[in-house]
């Protein structure tokens, strides 16, 4: 890739019937992450929505939402793609729908024919070509609040079947709050007093972790319980900092010092800043 010093973050909306509508703010945090450590790293940094700069590097946020409405995609200018859906066929299979399935290969077949930046070990080897493993690391959100509610759990997300029946178990012998469509400040002032976060994945199918919701909990200093899922890679990644089940059920979500300790480690061992800089030589 031929430019060097300017780089312009781009966040697809969902399209529908080739028309953009908004979604939700889910990768608000990560351009967030990306635009502050692209300044401290002395790039020139744009932010565009639905649309690329031809004057820079564009590095594309949230592209799989164009599938809904296009089987294929061209653009002008020079992109990468930063993806963190999951790539696996297995995974895919647990789509009912078979529009969905479709826009699944659509957007797979776009990965393989362009630069990817990919969160996932697994996802790099299906890719194979032209693929970037990209590690979150720690980065300071600014949030500074009071001391932790002791004893205190949080689940965010949506509330599935697989989901309902673990937090209806364990809401009888924990002090746990769910927040359903909750984003922006008031879900991280809740991340900010809470000690311990939940990551329950959607169905009892096991599927890749969710390493976007643990890194978001993880930089605020949340002891994490979770479950294991299905990429080994990932769950080594991980282990150093959250504490991995088979079974909410049977794990003991006690917090003590271990714990706490464990989850200060991603703060003291990784940097967002350091990984994507190491990428952006890669790529550059």
């Amino acid at each position: 890739m031929s430019l060097k010093n300017k780089i312009c973050l781009v966040c697809f909306d969902n399209f529908i019937d080739g028309m953009p509508q908004p979604g939700l703010p889910t990768f608000d945090e990560l351009i967030q992450a990306l635009y502050f450590s692209l300044i401290n790293l002395g790039y020139e940094v744009t932010f565009k929505k639905n649309d690329l700069n031809t004057d820079a590097l564009n590095i594309l946020v949230a592209t799989h939402r164009l599938f809904h409405s296009f089987e294929k995609i061209e653009f002008k200018g020079e992109f990468v793609v930063l993806n963190f859906e999951q790539l696996s066929r297995d995974y895919a299979k647990l789509y009912s729908a078979k529009k969905d399935q479709i826009r699944f290969e659509n957007y797979h077949n776009f990965l393989e024919k362009n630069y990817v930046i990919d969160y996932s070990e697994s996802n790099k080897k299906i890719l194979k070509n032209n693929v970037i493993r990209f590690r979150l690391g720690f980065f300071d959100f600014g949030f500074k609040a009071e001391k932790k509610s002791e004893n205190s759990y949080l689940f965010y997300g949506a509330v599935t079947e697989h989901r309902a029946n673990i937090l209806t178990s364990l809401k009888d012998k924990y002090s746990l709050e769910i927040l359903q469509n909750v984003w922006g400040f008031e879900r991280d002032y809740k991340l900010s007093k809470t000690h311990a976060v939940l990551n329950i994945q959607k169905k009892q199918e096991k599927t890749p972790l969710e390493v976007y919701r643990l890194w978001h909990a993880l930089c605020f200093g949340n002891v994490i319980f979770s479950e294991k899922g299905s990429d080994e890679s990932l769950y080594k990644d991980y282990l150093p900092y959250v504490t991995f089940t088979d079974d909410f059920n049977s794990v003991n979500l006690e917090i003590d010092e271990s714990k706490i300790n464990r989850a200060q480690k991603f703060k003291e061992e990784t940097s967002f800043s350091s990984n994507l800089n190491q990428i952006l030589k890669a790529l550059l």
